[in-house]
Formats: structure tokens, sequence, C-alpha cells
């Protein structure tokens, strides 16, 4: 018996998101040579955050490039912001990202986010 594929399009709350700000193209998978310049502002494993111009439906294929780096990606979310919209996606065909495989410029790498206490005394 074959297990359910899992939502191309699903968030995910447990990746290691790297923040960034590089120039990159995006282009419909069905129009490989009109490709739209958009603004790479995070990166983690599973998927990409982009400041776009439009807004670009939850599913919806594209393809992120730049030089040294190519990823199929799948529309999360786009959500309007007060002159953009920001496009969450997710890498597709089993892609996953790491630092060592492409750098976008001015990658960094925001502290942990600080753990909760448990209790007033820090739950010893």
């Amino acid at each position: 018996m074959r297990e359910p594929e899992s939502d191309p399009t699903a968030a995910s709350e447990d990746q290691e998101c790297w923040l960034c700000s590089h120039l990159v193209q995006l282009f419909l998978d069905d129009e490989p040579k009109a490709g739209e310049t958009v603004l790479l502002e995070d990166i983690s494993a599973e998927g990409a955050g982009l400041a776009v111009k439009s807004h670009y439906p939850k599913g919806l294929r594209l393809t992120i490039g730049a030089a040294g780096f190519q990823a199929r990606v799948v529309v999360v979310e786009c959500q309007p912001r007060e002159t953009d919209f920001r496009l969450d996606t997710r890498f597709t065909d089993g892609f996953r990202w790491m630092p060592s495989l492409w750098k976008p410029d001015h990658l960094f790498r925001p502290p942990a986010p600080a753990r909760k206490a448990k209790g007033a005394a820090g739950g010893r």
C-alpha cells in the first residue's frame, strides 16, 4: 500500500531559516524564457521567501534561478505588503538547499530563538 504524498504547499515550522538579499530570476514552469527579477529575502533547506511585484496563486509551480543556482518550487503562500508581496515557496523534486551548495549575497544566520523557561524559576 502506498503512503499518501505530503502536501508540497504545506508550511513547515521547524526549518532553520537564513536571511539574505540576493536578486534572482523567477520563472513560470511553462514559460522558462520570460523571467521576472525578484529579491530572495530568506532561504532554508525546504524553501525560500521572496519579495515580488505581483500576486502568485498557491500551488503554482515556479523555478528560481541565479548564477550557480536553480531550483523548482511551489507557491505555499503569497501575502500583500505595503509596496510588494511576500512569496513563500517550498522546494520540489526532493531538492534541499544547504549553504555549502550555494550562498546567496548577504547570507546571515540569525541567532536561534530563546527557549521559553518552564515556570517562573526556569522549571528546575
